[in-house]
């Protein structure tokens, strides 16, 4: 039966779901902790008497593995009884848009919000043949490259596996191959959206042949017109000739990379070399970033790293991957890498440093103009030297290089690099 209307309480929406739960129901909780425990914040970082008394929702609703027949429901549900509507899908967003926003939100009047979990939706179809996948909201990166993988395709996802793709591409989201493959948004082909003005909140499918308006402001608008209960996505060939049957892994599919370590008294060289180098005649399928990071015994350090995002290696990239060692070799002390990685290793690569259960992260990233003004070089080696944290980070990475005559990326920030910072503390 359909969901009552505005008298209805968590009884009536327990009768009604038949493929999910309600895990937090703040009318008959004894404490608020009861809904941080539910939600899982992945970063630690906020304890529960910060989050504002608004960001507790009336209820928190969880789906079922892999079933989004409830939703529309709920979303009716929510409308007929005056309550917003917020998503979550992994709960990754340092700023915890998912309910925080709601909080911000001033152009309504409805005072209290229902948020959907949609962690367990999980279903993966990927249709080798056209170059897409389809997936479910709750997919994390790690689940989406396994299974891409096997038919030798890429989708540009975010550096972190544990990062869900539905949030990282609604967002923007600059990914592994970002430079060329363009943004997690730029790779949008489709999605299944619920909005206000739906008949019945049924989702309706949108691309570029049908409401490709909403589309567009689907494209970096996170959750924000509406509820995404499925996305569809772009991949791209790593090996020449990508199978249309599952008969690849991570470990047979190489990326060619330069990779090279460097001490901190070498700072202001490398920068200079990265800020100046010219990415606009280098191949856009070669993406080189700068990683400051500590060793393992707190020194810091500078890894400058090249990877080529295409299915063989031109003779530009190899020229180009070229020039970047003959500049490493002039310098002393540093350490270099050069080989060709595993598509497995590199996408397992950060890993570790971002699923440590007892620290608490904060991770921020903007774009910056190229070629690095000289003032933000200083500012960056003076913060680098004085980071909090050993297991603080910052990553300067070579943003959207649109070629001459092309549409800009969704994320609209040509000739740029993408510069992000993260710190991880101890709770």
């Amino acid at each position: 039966s359909d969901l009552p209307t505005q008298t209805a309480n968590a009884a009536d929406i327990r009768t009604a779901l038949r493929r999910g739960t309600i895990v937090y129901d703040r009318d008959n909780s004894e404490k608020h902790g009861d809904y941080l425990a539910a939600l899982k914040f992945f970063n630690n970082f906020h304890h529960v008497d910060e989050l504002p008394a608004g960001a507790y929702p009336k209820y928190l609703v969880r789906f079922d593995a892999n079933s989004t027949a409830d939703v529309p429901k709920l979303v009716k549900f929510a409308n007929d009884a005056d309550l917003r509507v917020s998503v979550r899908s992994g709960g990754y967003q340092s700023a915890y848009t998912s309910v925080i926003n709601v909080v911000d939100d001033r152009a309504t009047k409805r005072k209290d919000f229902m948020l959907l979990d949609f962690g367990n939706l999980k279903r993966i179809v990927v249709d080798a043949a056209n170059r897409r996948v389809t997936v479910q909201p709750g997919v994390t990166y790690r689940e989406l490259w396994q299974e891409t993988i096997k038919y030798g395709l890429h989708f540009p996802g975010p550096h972190a596996e544990r990062v869900n793709v539905a949030g990282f591409a609604l967002g923007g989201g600059f990914g592994y191959g970002s430079r060329s493959l363009g943004s997690g948004a730029d790779n949008i082909d489709s999605v299944k959206i619920i909005t206000s003005s739906n008949q019945g909140f049924q989702p309706i499918t949108v691309d570029s042949k049908h409401h490709a308006d909403l589309l567009y402001g689907v494209r970096g608008a996170g959750s924000f017109l509406g509820v995404v209960t499925e996305l569809t996505l772009k991949l791209h060939p790593l090996v020449p000739k990508p199978p249309t049957t599952p008969s690849l892994n991570g470990t047979q599919v190489k990326v060619t990379q330069a990779l090279s370590i460097f001490p901190a008294s070498q700072a202001k060289t490398i920068l200079d070399f990265y800020g100046n180098f010219d990415y606009n005649t280098a191949p856009t399928n070669l993406e080189t970033e700068v990683v400051f990071s500590s060793d393992s015994d707190g020194n810091r350090q500078y890894i400058l790293a090249s990877r080529n995002y295409a299915t063989t290696v031109s003779s530009a990239t190899a020229a180009a991957l070229q020039k970047i060692t003959d500049f490493t070799n002039t310098i002393p002390n540093h350490l270099n890498l050069n080989n060709a990685i595993g598509y497995d290793s590199l996408q397992t690569s950060t890993s570790s440093q971002w699923e440590v259960p007892d620290l608490a992260y904060y991770a921020e990233d903007t774009f910056v103009p190229a070629p690095l003004p000289d003032g933000l070089k200083k500012a960056l080696i003076d913060r680098w030297n004085v980071v909090p944290s050993p297991q603080s980070t910052i990553i300067l990475n070579t943003g959207t290089w649109t070629p001459p005559g092309t549409a800009l990326s969704a994320l609209d920030f040509n000739h740029t690099y993408s510069l992000g910072k993260s710190r991880m503390d101890c709770l």
